[in-house]
């Protein structure tokens, strides 16, 4: 069974590439989700336990990984490192979504564009089967798309534009419409993406369930 992969990128000068345990099965469109729903599945509050966490570092280069106790790990890694390291590890997941389902749903919100830029070069640039993939701009600003506060201009210019992506596979807001207009018309999107099995579902909630989720963490 596919299961979804959180990955969240910090902007500090040591970027870090937090990875869930490979056994996460549930992602989550906090819009769609209650409360109650998302603290008892999705969170772990960040105090628990932390006395029993003592992390092993290894170093290697610029790479410094941490083993948590609870079979958690966390990666610290320099901006270039993280560059080089996300993409075989986003190339590789697309490779293995798009043989499993035929194809491949990505959330991507501004702030970890940057760190895509390796997917654009070779091998990955002609490699990757981008025909297949879905993407679903979050965390939008409701500006024309032309706008230097567009978010989707920022991932457009950076990213999406460089690779064959097809245009109807990239969801993001009319920016025609006032902000409640545009957020009903992107839910519209995404229900009925889930109604043709472009997105998948969660077995245990029903709510949408996304390949790779690239969160960004903030300064």
């Amino acid at each position: 069974m596919a299961t979804s992969t959180f990955l969240s990128l910090s902007c500090t000068p040591q970027s870090m590439l937090h990875s869930k345990h490979k056994s996460q099965t549930q992602s989550s469109t906090m819009s769609l989700v209650s409360p109650q729903l998302v603290q008892k599945h999705l969170y772990s509050p960040l105090r628990h336990n932390v006395s029993s966490l003592k992390p092993k570092r290894i170093h290697v280069g610029g790479l410094v990984k941490a083993s948590m106790n609870n079979n958690k790990d966390v990666h610290v890694l320099s901006k270039e490192h993280l560059a080089v390291s996300l993409a075989k590890y986003v190339a590789d997941l697309s490779e293995k979504y798009i043989r499993e389902k035929g194809r491949f749903t990505v959330v991507l919100p501004p702030g970890p564009v940057k760190y895509l830029r390796k997917l654009v070069e070779p091998p990955y640039c002609d490699t990757i089967d981008w025909s297949k993939w879905h993407i679903f701009l979050v965390d939008e600003r409701v500006v024309p798309k032309t706008h230097v506060d567009s978010n989707y201009k920022l991932a457009n210019d950076s990213f999406i534009s460089k690779v064959p992506i097809p245009p109807l596979n990239v969801s993001t807001i009319d920016d025609a419409l006032p902000a409640d207009g545009a957020a009903d018309v992107y839910e519209t999107t995404l229900r009925r993406l889930v109604t043709s099995n472009v997105i998948s579902t969660s077995s245990l909630t029903g709510f949408p369930k996304f390949d790779l989720m690239l969160l960004d963490m903030g300064p």
